[in-house]
C-alpha cells in the first residue's frame, strides 16, 4: 500500500500553496498514481512526488509535465508558476540579510547625485567632463542607450564640479516634448514656459563675478523624438547663443544617445560642438567594471563572490549598453545574497545579466488579472514614441492622461512601477530605461506590431492635448485633410491602444465642427439641377445593370483573393518566428492566392533566413540520433512510441524503416547510434534498452532486450566513440554495457546516484564519463584504466539535462535548469565550480548541448523554443534557431555542415550552417559593392572592411583599421579597394599595399570607382567632389575637384558610360557632374524635388535614369536620357517610413530598391517610371539598413547596417519558391493546411519531390 502524503498547510506559504493546487489538480483527474502520471509523460515517481511535497517549488518543466500528465491548461499553469517563483524570489530578501539594509545598485532607475558615494568605474570619464567643462562653453557627452551617460552625470561629473570648486552652479534639466516648460520647472521664478528664456537671462546676469551658470539638458535626443522640430530648433539656437556670451557666465553640457549623432549634424553649431569637444562614453574596460560592482557594494558593508565578479566582468566587458542590465541584474542579486555575500547562485537566480529584466517583467506582467494584462500593454505603449525612421524611445507622460484609460490603470501602474519596470516623478510617469524596451521581448514584440499606431496615436494625443490646454477651445480642433486622416487612423490605433475619453471626446467634437461648417457651405449653395436626362437613361439601365453584377462578382472575387492573400502572408511573417521552414510554405501559398505586396514581401524574406529542411512527426517529447557520416539519422514518434528511421544526406532525407515499441505502452527518450551506423541502441520509459542491427535501415533486426539498466524511465543514452560500451542513464544512476557482442551484451558497471540522472556522455576517447543530475550535480568517471569517479562538479542548484565533451577532449560544458551554461576549460582535471559561467541567455532551461566536428561552435537547445549557436572562442551567440515548441536535441553531422535538432512538436529539422552562420562586420555597415563582373563582393564598415569571392562565397580579404569610415567602392575588376576614413582622405589597398590620398578634415561619406576606367570619385561632408587618376595604384593622381553643393555630399554614381557622376547631397539637391575632361569638371544640372537630405543617388544600368533618395522617405525619377537637360518623371515615389539611405537598380529587370533607416528594404517596379509600382517590403530585423546594392549580373541583392552582419535577397519569386519547394522538406500536411488556411482548399504549394505544384 503506497505511503500517505505528508499534509499540507496552503497558508504557510507560497510553495505549499502551489503543492496544494499541483495535488488538488491530480485528485480532478481521477487521482493518479504517481506511477501512471510517471508513465504518462516520461518523468520520474520521485521526481513528480517531490513537485508537490511542497518542500521546494518545482521547476517550470517538472510543473509542465505534472500538468499536462493530469490534462490541465499548460498555459495557466505557467502564469501560477511565475507568480510562485517571483513570490518565492521575494520571500529570500527580507531575511537574507538581517534586514533590507541600503542597496548598493540603483537598478535600471540610474544613479543620482544623492548616490555619488556608490558611483564607481568611470573616474577617468568624469576627469574628462570636468576638465573640459572647465574649459570650454558647450561640451557634448555621446554614448550608446544604456553606457551610463546620465549616471556619470549626476553622480560623476557633477559631484566632481562641486567638490573642486570649480563656481558652477548646476541647472539639470530633461527636454521631454516641451523644453521650455522643462527649463522653467528648474528655474527658480521662471512662471510660465514662455518665460523661460527671459529668467535664464536674467539668472545668468545676476550671477555673483567669477562664477557661471552650467546648463546640464540630459537625454538630449528627446528634442528629436518628443518635441516640435520648430521648438526644437529654436531652445537649440538660443542656449547655444548664451553659449557664445564673451563673459563665459554660461556653459551648456549635454548627453545625447550615439544614434542621435547625424540628427546633431544636422544643425550646424551643434556639428562645431561635436566636432571640437565631445566625450564618447564607451564600454568599461574589465578593472572598471570589477569597481563598478564590487566597491558600490564594499561601501554599504556587502562582499562579491569572486566567481560572480568574474562571470560580470566576462559577460558585460566591451558592451555599451549593458550598464542599465547589469546594474538592475545585480540589484536583484542583492534581494537575494546570502549573509554579507552577493552571490553567482543569486545572480543566476536572477536571471543573469540578460534575463533578469526579463524575469522580474514576466513576473509582474503575469502576476496581473487577465483583463489587467491587457490594460498594461496599453499603457507600456504610451509610454513609448516611435520616431519616424522607425527608432522606439521613452516617453514622459502626464499620469492623468494614463489614469483616464482606464479604471484598473493606477493599479497596473503601481504593479509595474514596484517591478522598478516604470517611474513615478511627481505627476510624471515614464519607463525606468530605454533598455526596457529592448530587453523585455513581450514589450518588444508589442511596439514591432503597433509602430504605425503608436505614431498615429501620438499625433492624436498631443492634438488633444493642446485642445485642452487652450481651454477646448474650438479653433484648436482639427479639420480637413488632418481630421481625415486622424479619423482615418484611429480604428487601427483602437486595435493597440483604446483611446481615452479626452481623446475621444477631441475627435467627435473636430467631426462635428466639420458636419457644422459644411451644412453651412451646403446652405449657402440653393442651386436646382434638372436631371432631363432620365428618360434617355431608363432606356439604358437594364443592359447596364447586367454588366455591372459580372463586374461586380469579379471583383467582389479578387477582394476576397486579395483579402486572404494578405492575410496568409501576415500569418506566415508571424509563423516565421517560430517555424520558418512552415511559414515559407504558408508565404507560397499566400502568393498563390494573390500577387499583393505583403505575399510578395514575405516570399522574397525567406531568402534572407536561415530556414531548415523538416520531416513532421508525432508531438511530443523525441529523441534524435545522428550517423556520423550523416547517411542515418533515427527520430523516436511520441504518439505511438515507434523510431523513424531516415537516409540520405543533404537537403533531402528518405523515409527507410520502422522500429516499433516492445510494449504498446512504452515511449522512447533516449536513442543512441554506434559510430559504424550498424547498431542502434533505444531507450524506453519502461527501464529497457533495446538494441537493434540497422545495417540495413530499411530491415532493421532486433538483437537484444536488456532490462538490467537504470531504474525508472531511460533518459539518455550513448554509445562511446569505439562503438564497444553503452551507458544508459535513469533514477538510480548509470548502467554500461559492453556491446561489442551486440546480440550478447555484458553489463559491466552501475554507477550510483542518489539524485535522478537526465543526462550521459563519453568523451571524444571513450576514456570518460560525464552524467548529470536533478541535483545540479555533474559527476566525472573514468571508463578505462583505474575506474572510477574522477570529480563531482556543481552546476547551479537546478536539475542538469545536457552534457558535452569538446572534440578535443578539453573543455566540458553543462546546461541547466537555471537556464545557464557552464563551462570547465580542462576537463582533465576540474575544479568543482565553473570556469565560465553564461546565465540568462534563454527564458527556460536548457535541454541540449553539442559541439560542432572542429569545435568551434556549441548549439544549446532550450525549452524557450530556440537553439543558440555559440562561438566557442568568445560564447557569443552566433544566431538564434527558432523553434515552434521546446527543443529537446541538437547534434551536428560528422562533417559539420548541419546541424540537425527535434523538438516537442514531434518534427525533426535540418539546418544548413552555410545558412546558420551569417557574414558579419565588427561594426556598423556603411558600404556594400560589387566588382563589375559580380566576382568580388566587398562590404565596408566602421573601422573595417571585408571581401568574399562570390564564385563560392570564400572570405578574401579583411582589414580593420579604426580610421576607416564605411564608406568605400571596389574597382571595376576587383583588384582595387578604395576606404574612406574619417580624417577626410581615402586609403587605397592593392595587391602591392596600400596608398592614402590625402583629402578635406571631414569625414568621408562617398567613393565611387570609373566603371572600366582609371578614375576615382571621393567626396564628404566638406562637399568638395574629388577625382583622382588611379590607373596606376601606386602612383595615384589628383586630376580635379568641383565644389557644387552647398552641405555634405552624401553618395556618388557614375554613368555607365563613365562620362558623368550624380552626387546626392545634404543640401536637398543631387547634382550631375561633366566628367567628359577629368582635369576640368563642371557642373551640368542640378536636380530638385526632395524636402531635405538627398541621401542617395543611383543610374540605372541603361543610363537613361536617375533616381534621388532622400530623408524625407521619398525618391524621385529623373529621365536623363540628355544630362545636359534632365527631366522629372512623375510624382515622388512614397510609401518608405523612415530616411532612403541606399537606392539600387536591378541588373536586367525594372526594379528600385531602397534601404531605409527603419531597417525595411523597398522594391518598385519601375517600368514605367511615370507610375512606379510598390511591389515588396522586405525586413531585416528592425536594425537600420545603410546600404544595399544589386548583384551586377545576378538576382542578388546584398545589404547592411547597424546590426553589422550582410543581409541578402532573392527578387525572383518563382526562383525564390523553386527554392522553397526543394529545401524545404515534407509539404504542409492537411492538418497544418486545416489550422493556418481553414477557408481554402487542401492544394500544397510543394510536392513530395520537392518540386513546386
Amino acid at each position: 500500500m503506497p505511503r500517505p502524503e505528508s499534509p499540507l498547510d496552503p497558508a504557510a506559504g507560497v510553495v505549499q500553496g502551489f503543492a496544494a493546487e499541483l495535488r488538488e489538480l491530480r485528485r480532478q483527474a481521477g487521482g493518479l498514481t504517481y506511477r501512471g502520471l510517471s508513465q504518462r509523460c516520461g518523468l520520474s515517481v520521485a521526481t513528480l512526488s517531490s513537485a508537490a511535497a511542497g518542500r521546494r517549488l518545482p521547476t517550470l518543466a517538472t510543473t509542465l509535465a505534472y500538468v499536462r500528465a493530469c490534462g490541465g491548461d499548460e498555459q495557466e499553469w505557467t502564469a501560477r508558476w511565475r507568480v510562485a517563483s517571483a513570490a518565492v524570489a521575494g520571500q529570500g530578501d527580507a531575511g537574507s540579510a538581517g534586514g533590507p539594509g541600503r542597496a548598493p545598485y540603483r537598478g535600471m532607475a540610474g544613479f543620482r547625485t544623492e548616490d555619488a558615494d556608490l558611483f564607481f568605474g568611470r573616474g577617468r570619464l568624469v576627469a574628462d567632463v570636468v576638465a573640459r567643462v572647465s574649459g570650454h562653453p558647450v561640451t557634448a557627452v555621446l554614448g550608446a542607450s544604456g553606457a551610463g551617460k546620465s549616471s556619470l552625470l549626476a553622480a560623476g561629473v557633477l559631484p566632481a564640479l562641486a567638490a573642486a570648486g570649480a563656481g558652477v552652479r548646476p541647472l539639470v534639466m530633461t527636454p521631454g516634448e516641451d523644453p521650455w516648460a522643462a527649463l522653467a520647472a528648474v528655474l527658480p521664478d521662471a512662471g510660465e514656459p514662455a518665460d523661460a528664456l527671459a529668467a535664464l537671462h536674467d539668472t545668468v546676469d545676476g550671477l555673483p563675478d567669477g562664477s557661471a551658470l552650467l546648463l546640464v539638458v540630459d537625454q538630449f535626443e528627446e528634442l528629436f523624438t518628443a518635441c516640435d522640430p520648430d521648438e526644437r530648433l529654436r531652445f537649440t539656437d538660443e542656449v547655444l547663443a548664451l553659449a557664445r556670451r564673451p563673459d563665459g557666465c554660461f556653459r551648456l553640457l549635454f548627453s545625447v544617445r550615439a544614434d542621435f549623432y547625424g540628427h546633431c549634424a544636422e544643425h550646424a553649431g551643434l556639428a562645431a560642438v561635436l566636432r571640437e569637444n565631445q566625450v564618447l562614453v564607451g564600454p568599461m574596460d574589465a578593472e572598471e567594471l570589477r569597481e563598478a560592482v564590487s566597491r558600490p557594494a564594499a561601501a554599504v558593508g556587502l562582499s562579491v563572490e569572486r566567481a560572480l565578479l568574474a562571470t560580470v566582468v566576462n559577460e558585460a566587458k566591451g558592451q555599451a549598453g549593458v550598464l542599465p542590465l547589469l546594474s538592475h541584474a545585480l540589484l536583484e542579486t542583492w534581494r537575494r545574497r546570502r549573509g554579507d555575500v552577493l552571490t553567482l547562485a543569486g545572480f543566476t537566480a536572477a536571471g543573469g545579466l540578460d534575463g533578469a529584466v526579463v524575469q522580474t517583467a514576466e513576473a509582474a506582467y503575469h502576476s496581473l488579472a487577465a483583463h489587467q494584462r491587457g490594460l498594461a500593454a496599453e499603457l507600456l505603449l504610451r509610454l513609448v514614441a516611435v520616431e519616424e525612421g522607425g527608432a522606439a524611445t521613452r516617453r514622459h507622460v502626464p499620469l492623468a492622461e494614463l489614469r483616464a484609460v482606464a479604471r484598473d490603470a493606477e493599479l497596473v501602474l503601481a504593479r509595474l512601477a514596484d517591478a522598478r519596470l516604470l517611474t513615478v516623478d511627481g505627476d510624471v510617469v515614464s519607463l525606468a530605461h530605454d533598455a526596457v524596451l529592448t530587453a523585455w521581448p513581450r514589450l518588444r514584440g508589442w511596439i514591432d506590431e503597433g509602430r504605425a499606431a503608436l505614431r498615429a496615436h501620438r499625433r492624436i494625443a498631443e492634438a488633444a492635448r493642446t485642445w485642452v490646454e487652450n481651454g477646448r477651445d474650438p479653433s484648436a480642433l482639427v479639420t480637413g485633410v488632418r481630421l481625415e486622416v486622424m479619423r482615418s487612423q484611429a480604428g487601427p490605433v483602437s486595435d493597440t491602444l483604446r483611446l481615452s475619453a479626452v481623446e475621444r471626446e477631441f475627435l467627435d467634437e473636430s467631426v462635428a465642427r466639420a458636419r457644422r461648417e459644411r451644412a453651412t457651405r451646403r446652405r449657402g449653395v440653393r442651386r436646382l439641377r434638372v436631371l432631363a436626362v432620365l428618360a434617355v437613361v431608363g432606356t439604358l439601365v437594364a443592359g447596364v445593370l447586367a454588366a455591372m453584377a459580372g463586374a461586380a462578382r469579379t471583383e467582389a472575387l479578387r477582394a476576397r483573393d486579395t483579402a486572404l492573400s494578405r492575410q496568409i502572408a501576415l500569418t506566415a511573417q508571424k509563423l516565421r518566428e517560430t517555424d520558418p521552414a512552415l511559414a515559407a510554405q504558408l508565404s507560397v501559398a499566400g502568393y498563390r492566392v494573390a500577387r499583393t505586396t505583403e505575399a510578395r514581401s514575405a516570399l522574397l524574406e525567406y531568402s534572407s533566413v536561415p530556414v531548415p529542411v523538416r520531416y513532421p512527426g508525432g508531438a511530443g517529447p523525441i529523441a534524435l540520433a545522428t550517423s556520423a557520416h550523416g547517411g542515418l539519422t533515427a527520430v523516436s514518434d511520441a504518439t505511438d512510441g515507434t523510431v523513424r528511421l531516415l537516409t540520405g544526406t543533404g537537403r533531402r532525407l528518405t523515409r527507410a524503416g520502422t522500429i516499433p515499441p516492445v510494449a504498446p505502452d512504452a515511449k522512447v527518450y533516449a536513442l543512441a547510434l554506434s559510430p559504424d551506423d550498424r547498431l542502434l541502441a533505444v531507450g524506453d520509459t519502461l527501464a529497457r534498452v533495446v538494441l537493434w542491427d540497422v545495417s540495413d535501415p530499411h530491415v532493421p533486426r532486433q538483437l537484444a532486450v536488456l532490462t538490467d539498466g537504470p531504474a525508472g524511465p531511460v533518459q539518455r543514452l550513448d554509445i562511446d566513440p569505439t562503438g564497444r560500451e553503452l551507458a544508459a542513464a535513469g533514477d538510480d544512476g548509470v548502467v554500461r554495457w559492453a556491446v561489442d557482442q551486440p546480440r550478447n551484451p555484458r553489463r559491466l558497471a552501475h554507477l550510483p546516484s542518489t539524485s535522478p540522472v537526465r543526462t550521459v556522455t563519453y568523451d571524444a576517447t571513450g576514456d570518460r564519463l560525464a552524467f548529470g543530475t536533478d541535483a545540479g550535480t555533474v559527476h566525472l568517471w573514468r571508463t578505462t584504466g583505474t575506474a572510477g569517479q574522477v570529480a563531482v562538479l556543481r552546476s547551479g542548484e537546478l536539475t542538469v539535462p545536457a552534457i558535452a565533451f569538446a572534440p578535443d577532449g578539453g573543455a566540458l560544458v553543462t546546461g541547466s535548469h537555471d537556464r545557464a551554461l557552464r563551462v570547465w576549460r580542462d576537463s582533465s582535471s576540474p575544479s568543482p565550480e565553473a570556469d565560465v559561467v553564461l546565465p540568462g541567455l534563454f527564458n527556460f532551461q536548457v535541454t541540449t548541448v553539442a559541439f560542432s566536428p572542429d569545435g568551434r561552435h556549441l548549439a544549446a537547445g532550450s525549452s524557450d523554443s530556440t537553439i543558440r549557436v555559440l562561438d566557442t572562442a568568445t560564447w557569443a551567440t552566433a544566431r538564434t534557431l527558432p523553434h515552434p515548441d521546446v527543443v529537446t536535441w541538437a547534434e551536428f553531422t560528422d562533417d559539420g555542415a548541419t546541424l540537425a535538432s527535434v523538438a516537442t512538436d514531434g518534427a525533426l529539422r535540418e539546418w544548413a550552417l552555410s545558412e546558420v552562420f551569417p557574414r558579419r562586420m565588427s561594426a556598423p555597415i556603411g558600404d556594400t559593392t560589387f566588382s563589375r563582373d559580380g566576382r568580388w563582393l566587398a562590404v565596408f564598415a566602421e573601422g573595417g572592411l571585408a571581401t568574399w569571392d562570390t564564385s563560392g562565397w570564400v572570405p578574401g580579404t579583411r582589414i580593420d583599421d579604426p580610421s576607416l569610415s564605411g564608406a568605400g567602392a571596389i574597382s571595376s575588376d576587383g583588384g582595387l579597394l578604395a576606404a574612406g576614413t574619417f580624417g577626410g582622405d581615402v586609403v587605397l589597398y592593392s595587391g602591392g599595399g596600400s596608398v592614402t590620398l590625402p583629402g578635406g578634415d571631414r569625414p568621408v561619406t562617398a567613393v565611387a570607382f570609373q566603371p572600366n576606367g582609371p578614375l576615382l570619385a571621393v567626396a564628404g561632408r566638406d562637399a568638395v567632389v574629388r577625382v583622382w587618376d588611379v590607373g596606376d595604384p601606386r602612383r595615384p593622381r589628383l586630376r580635379s575637384t568641383i565644389q557644387e553643393a552647398r552641405g555634405a555630399v552624401l553618395d556618388l554614381d557614375w554613368h555607365p558610360s563613365g562620362a558623368y557622376l550624380a552626387a546626392a547631397s545634404a543640401d536637398g539637391h543631387a547634382y550631375l557632374l561633366d566628367v567628359t575632361n577629368p582635369d576640368a569638371l563642371r557642373g551640368r544640372a542640378q536636380l530638385d524635388g526632395l524636402t531635405s537630405y538627398a541621401y542617395s543617388a543611383v543610374f540605372n544600368p541603361g543610363g537613361t535614369l536617375l533616381a534621388v533618395g532622400g530623408v524625407d522617405g521619398t525618391a524621385v525619377l529623373w529621365d536623363v536620357g540628355d544630362p545636359g537637360a534632365p527631366r522629372r518623371l512623375g510624382q515622388p515615389i512614397t510609401g518608405a517610413t523612415g530616411r532612403i539611405i541606399e537606392l539600387s537598380f536591378h541588373p536586367t529587370r525594372p526594379l528600385l530598391s531602397a534601404a531605409v533607416i527603419d531597417g525595411t528594404t523597398w522594391l518598385w517596379d519601375v517600368h514605367d517610371p511615370l507610375r512606379p509600382e510598390r511591389v515588396a517590403v522586405l525586413a531585416a530585423g528592425g536594425s537600420p539598413l545603410d546600404a544595399a546594392a544589386f548583384h551586377p549580373r545576378e538576382d542578388l541583392l546584398v545589404a547592411g547596417g547597424g546590426d553589422r552582419v550582410v543581409r541578402f535577397w532573392r527578387t525572383d519569386e518563382e526562383a525564390v519558391i523553386a527554392d522553397i519547394c526543394r529545401n524545404t522538406g515534407a509539404p504542409i500536411t492537411s492538418h497544418e493546411w486545416s489550422t493556418y488556411l481553414p477557408d481554402l482548399p487542401y492544394e500544397p504549394p510543394c510536392r513530395e519531390d520537392g518540386a513546386p505544384s
